[in-house]
């Protein structure tokens, strides 16, 4: 639906990945659709200490409201809990994940919405 709530909105543009959160130690879908943070997460992927994107931490940061929201996008150093965030993704898998289940409205976590 569009912002007001009242029309579907076109399809746009977005990106979606398979992440760790750190806040309950579990694999989420992760869904990037504001322009701004995809134009930051190519900038950040273009150069050449982040050329491999997947072995850096994102923080997402938001301030703002409505359509004064502000999104920011800034690799970090993984945190240390690899043996944890594989666990993890060993899990996920093993419960049938799956990103392709977006594109035709199904449930990407393995089960039935």
């Amino acid at each position: 639906m569009n912002y007001e709530g009242t029309e579907l909105e076109k399809p746009k543009f977005a990106l979606s990945f398979f992440c760790f959160d750190y806040e309950d130690s579990k694999v989420k879908v992760f869904e990037l659709g504001q322009k701004t943070l995809i134009k930051e997460l190519d900038n950040i992927s273009q150069q050449e200490d982040y050329e491999v994107i997947q072995d850096w931490d994102l923080v997402v940061s938001r301030k703002g409201l409505k359509m004064q929201t502000e999104y920011k996008i800034l690799p970090a150093p993984v945190k240390g809990m690899q043996q944890v965030i594989d666990d993890a993704w060993s899990e996920a898998q093993n419960k049938g994940y799956d990103l392709g289940q977006l594109m035709v409205g199904g449930n990407p976590y393995g089960g039935t919405l």
